[in-house]
């Protein structure tokens, strides 16, 4: 439940990432009944694993974020990721030109957005949850690090930017 006090931020999809998401989509549901039709029982097995990797990643996809006054909430698809404010070091805007050493580790790279566990000589290791590379807020916490992609007045005068 969203207080009166708390903000809304929705996420912008960039025309990339949409289009990888449906162009991917459309190209697993191709393959899954191409091998179906082909071959049932090693079809199958092969579009079983297929249609799990899509319904983990669709999972992870980031809806929006709730700003209150408590914590900063991500709402993912399959859960809610919640970041106690008293936990929060600082926030702060991050260019694109600063994620050019950055690899990922675990998770998507645009399918259903750019989610999971990523690297960098930088910023060091930290959680994506973002759906474009414009905008990007990296929240410093005591013991983890995430990137979200909203603008940058969203959490302006409620914690301290480097």
């Amino acid at each position: 439940m969203v207080s009166d006090n708390s903000k809304i931020i929705k996420y912008h999809w960039s025309s990339f990432c949409l289009l990888l998401t449906l162009g991917l989509t459309l190209l697993f549901v191709f393959i899954i009944y191409k091998m179906i039709h082909s071959n049932p029982i090693p079809g199958c097995a092969i579009s079983s694993v297929i249609i799990g990797l899509m319904v983990y990643t669709i999972l992870q996809c980031p809806l929006y974020i709730i700003n209150s006054r408590k914590q900063i909430s991500i709402k993912l698809i399959g859960k809610t990721i919640n970041i106690n404010k008293d936990d929060i070091l600082f926030i702060r805007k991050i260019d694109k030109v600063e994620l050019n050493s950055a690899y990922r580790a675990g998770g998507s790279g645009g399918y259903f957005g750019y989610t999971g566990k990523f690297k960098s000589l930088e910023i060091g290791t930290f959680y994506m949850y973002a759906t474009e590379f414009y905008n990007l807020q990296l929240i410093v916490t005591k013991d983890k690090k995430y990137m979200v992609s909203c603008s940058f007045d969203k959490f302006e005068n409620d914690h301290p930017y480097k």
